[in-house]
């Protein structure tokens, strides 16, 4: 979306130029960055985290009956695709699924607009309170057009709820441990068809699997900047640089 790409690709080859490391927030990014003419050798990967240690406590997903209850939320802008969420919905009757919205943003106005003749599309405000409204969903729904990574869908696993992702830069990487689906997801219908596919898949197993992968996501991410450390010594040294001192120590 930058008005000339060759201009803002020189921009990231610059600012890559003078540094050791650049760490990229998936693979996705780290290949895109790559073709960018970032240097691979000093490219690497490390998924951000949320700090929402308090959504382990969420109960973990139970069987039950009803409609699928998808749960939606972030900034409401255009590269998030929740109009296009909510025309799925039209497909859908409300005791089959429903949708529930939340975040603000400049598109906070037209979806609005768009949720109010729907019986099955709540849009809520914004909040951080995002542990009880994950506990009563039945999975986390992220359309984006693009997203680097995705850190609604990190928080949906730490809950132990599903997610339904886009099938676009880092997100399938989300749902490699079998915690969810990613399916195409540019227009209503393709949205339409991934919720299809989500209600036959079993939700609860697929819940479980979703918070265990996560742990392991954590545990990847605190190895990975250990190496980052350990391979900035030499270079500390070499430039005489003493390390930082903890605060309060």
């Amino acid at each position: 979306k930058v008005s000339s790409s060759g201009r803002f690709r020189t921009l990231l080859q610059t600012a890559a130029r003078p540094v050791d490391e650049v760490v990229a927030v998936s693979g996705a990014q780290r290949r895109w960055l790559a073709e960018a003419g970032v240097s691979s050798r000093k490219l690497h990967t490390i998924h951000p985290w949320s700090g929402r240690d308090d959504l382990y406590q969420v109960p973990d997903l139970e069987p039950r009956g009803g409609p699928l209850r998808l749960l939606a939320y972030g900034r409401l802008a255009p590269e998030k695709n929740f109009a296009a969420l909510i025309e799925a919905m039209r497909s859908f009757r409300a005791d089959e699924v429903t949708l529930t919205l939340f975040g603000s943003g400049p598109e906070e106005e037209r979806l609005a607009e768009l949720a109010s003749d729907r019986d099955n599309v709540r849009l809520l405000p914004a909040t951080n309170a995002i542990d009880a409204r994950l506990a009563a969903c039945s999975a986390v729904i992220v359309p984006s057009r693009y997203e680097a990574f995705g850190l609604v869908a990190t928080e949906a696993r730490m809950a132990g709820r599903p997610v339904l992702v886009a099938d676009i830069d880092g997100l399938p990487e989300q749902v490699r441990s079998g915690g969810g689906v990613a399916a195409p997801m540019r227009n209503a219908a393709e949205i339409a068809c991934a919720i299809i596919r989500l209600k036959g898949a079993d939700l609860p197993t697929m819940g479980r699997a979703a918070r265990a992968g996560v742990l392991q996501q954590h545990d990847d991410i605190i190895t990975g900047w250990q190496a980052v450390v350990r391979r900035a010594e030499p270079l500390r040294k070499k430039a005489g640089v003493q390390p930082a001192m903890a605060a309060g120590a």
